[in-house]
């Protein structure tokens, strides 16, 4: 007579236990995965400096000068000023194999503003388009309106695209491009003095002074000419001095050029009283302070002491549309903040197009631990948050005369 063998299937409680240790398991290796797609974003984010690192190079060598920032006050068709604020990487286009762009730009008129009062993107005449613009930047919005990847850290994409051109009635939507590396604007120009001093690191803004002073009283847009006459404060700044490759007397080695940021939400500023949502707090905005440009001028330390007061400043939201447009910004990031930390307008400054000059926008990332910054000499560095304020000042002038060994940061 056969023996009957009956099989036992798992208990309720074996099931469990057998359950509880896959999730234990599974808690255990989600970190390394999630680190390791981290590492990967930021090698991708290190190329993506490297490849303007080497623009900066090929730009320099045909031009014998940094790409400028921007113009704020040019003469556009007519004689009519239009500004030309297109920024330090447009200029670049051509070496960064992205020709067909450039030769898509207009560069006898603005890329945004200055071609009159109306706002397409408030109106919504251009075909239903979103992007806040005047007739100039219709004219550029074949250009402007190009996603260029290289200009996007892949560990800062989780905004959705801010606002678009529609190029014909009824047609599809094309985002305008956005960008996470701004160039270097050094630190506060008034280290040595409150009368003024010069922009120290890798920009220079021509037609800087006929913009302060704006000898042709134009005040077609507040982004152009600022509206009227520029800040008091930056009537002594030398903004318009060429930033050549032998500008560089502290080393291209111990100079930035390029950084990082993180882009803003582009929700309406907490505290603006306008605007049905707000923005929220975070790297990506940029604050009202108290402090003014030249409230610790001469004293050695005074990046230190600005940068501590924005970083504690209980101030509203100044701005949270930082980095919404590659093409055309009056934006450079400051070392006068370190890494990482709360970016502020000064208050005698204010925002654009003066801001782009002097302010305390700092470099930011959403990488653990710092930000990926392009030197002068080509090379990609990570400096860490934890970056004395000192050694970031010295690296973010081109001239300071600072001696930086290569292990304080």
């Amino acid at each position: 007579m056969s023996r009957l063998h009956r099989f036992r299937g798992f208990t309720l409680i074996e099931l469990l236990v057998v359950i509880a240790i896959i999730a234990v398991l599974i808690s255990l290796l989600l970190p390394a995965v999630q680190s390791a797609r981290e590492a990967a974003r930021r090698a991708q984010c290190t190329n993506n400096l490297k490849q303007i690192g080497l623009a900066v190079h090929n730009y320099l060598s045909s031009n014998n000068s940094m790409p400028p920032a921007y113009i704020v006050y040019g003469v556009g068709p007519g004689g009519a000023n239009t500004g030309q604020d297109f920024t330090a990487l447009t200029r670049m286009l051509p070496f960064l194999e992205q020709q067909s762009i450039y030769n898509a730009t207009n560069f006898s008129v603005s890329g945004r503003w200055g071609g009159g009062t109306q706002d397409v993107g408030a109106d919504g005449t251009f075909n239903g388009s979103t992007a806040d613009c005047d007739v100039f930047g219709t004219i550029n919005a074949t250009a402007s309106a190009n996603q260029i990847e290289s200009f996007m850290c892949p560990s800062d994409t989780d905004l959705a695209n801010l606002t678009y051109f529609v190029f014909t009635p009824g047609g599809s939507q094309h985002a305008v491009g956005r960008y996470n590396y701004p160039i270097n604007g050094g630190s506060n120009p008034f280290r040595t003095s409150a009368s003024g001093g010069e922009l120290n690191g890798a920009v220079y803004i021509p037609a800087f002074r006929a913009g302060l002073n704006n000898t042709g009283g134009v005040s077609s847009h507040n982004e152009m000419a600022g509206g009227g006459t520029g800040p008091a404060a930056l009537q002594g700044v030398n903004g318009e001095a060429i930033v050549s490759i032998q500008s560089f007397t502290d080393g291209t080695s111990n100079t930035s050029v390029f950084s990082e940021w993180v882009r803003g939400d582009g929700l309406q500023p907490r505290g603006a009283g306008w605007g049905a949502e707000n923005g929220k707090d975070g790297l990506g905005q940029i604050y009202a302070t108290t402090v003014s440009s030249t409230q610790f001028a001469g004293q050695p330390n005074m990046d230190t002491q600005i940068g501590k007061i924005c970083d504690a400043s209980s101030a509203a939201q100044a701005y949270t549309w930082k980095g919404d447009w590659w093409f055309n910004d009056k934006f450079s990031y400051s070392h006068s903040q370190t890494p990482n930390r709360r970016s502020c307008w000064y208050s005698d400054i204010g925002g654009r197009p003066w801001s782009g000059a002097v302010s305390i926008v700092a470099a930011a990332s959403r990488h653990p631990g710092g930000v990926n910054t392009a030197f002068a000499d080509g090379s990609v560095r990570f400096i860490k948050s934890s970056v004395n304020s000192q050694t970031w000042v010295a690296i973010g002038t081109r001239n300071g005369g600072e001696v930086v060994s290569s292990d304080a940061y």
